[in-house]
């Protein structure tokens, strides 16, 4: 099942460190993040429509950034992959 790393304030919003999601196939970002904001509406503030991370967020997949990507259906999201969210804070 994905893993979801939530890192840095978003810990305190969603009270707590690591979410997992009960699938065990594989599936587009897209499918995946449509299925974060049906389980829970705050991650709308996260995600565009489309599975792009609104601006202030640095997503990754296994490590990768997303946003190399023209198109985020053409991440697969495998069973084991491991998606870390991370707000971009800073002081200015």
């Amino acid at each position: 099942m994905p893993k979801i790393l939530l890192m840095g304030s978003l810990r305190n919003i969603f009270g707590c460190a690591e979410i997992s999601l009960d699938e065990t196939k594989e599936m587009s970002f897209t499918e995946l993040i449509r299925k974060l904001c049906a389980k829970d509406k705050r991650f709308e503030q996260i995600f565009e429509p489309n599975g792009a991370p609104r601006p202030g967020y640095l997503v990754l997949v296994d490590q990768v950034d997303v946003r190399i990507f023209d198109d985020m259906s053409k991440i697969l999201v495998k069973s084991e992959s491991v998606i870390t969210i991370i707000p971009v804070v800073h002081g200015g």
